[in-house]
């Protein structure tokens, strides 16, 4: 079963080396949920959360190149989640120093914008 080891910010999954690997990415959480090291502990662990069948009893026996890429993803999203960090803090300071508007100072929304929007317009509904 493969082994992991995360020392001085080189990350170490059997074979594979990945560094450096910044100790506010390796301590990232989320409610209180080490993101890293739960994602190894799904994969080369002894796994974690409820056991609903005998098939979460079955471990990877090695470790592959798609969760060297699986892994080096997640690395990145949480690098660019705390990258924009300052932003979104500076972005909720200002919406929390705004005036408050109560719901009877708005407009009332047309008709056309209360019906569910058809699939042409959610495909675009995000994007800039």
């Amino acid at each position: 079963m493969p082994h992991w080891s995360n020392v001085d910010g080189v990350l170490q999954v059997d074979t594979s080396v990945i560094a450096p690997v910044p100790p506010e990415v390796w301590a990232f959480e989320v409610s209180r949920l080490k993101v890293v090291a739960s994602w190894l502990e799904y994969r080369v662990g002894a796994g974690g959360g409820k056991k609903s069948s005998p098939l979460d009893a079955l471990r990877p026996e090695r470790w592959t190149l798609a969760f060297n890429t699986e892994l080096l993803e997640l690395l990145w999203v949480i690098e660019h989640t705390l990258a924009v960090y300052p932003r979104q803090a500076e972005l909720l300071e200002r919406i929390l120093a705004s005036p408050l508007r109560w719901a009877d100072e708005l407009p009332p929304p047309p008709d056309w914008m209360r019906e569910p929007p058809s699939p042409e317009v959610e495909e675009g509904l995000f994007e800039e």
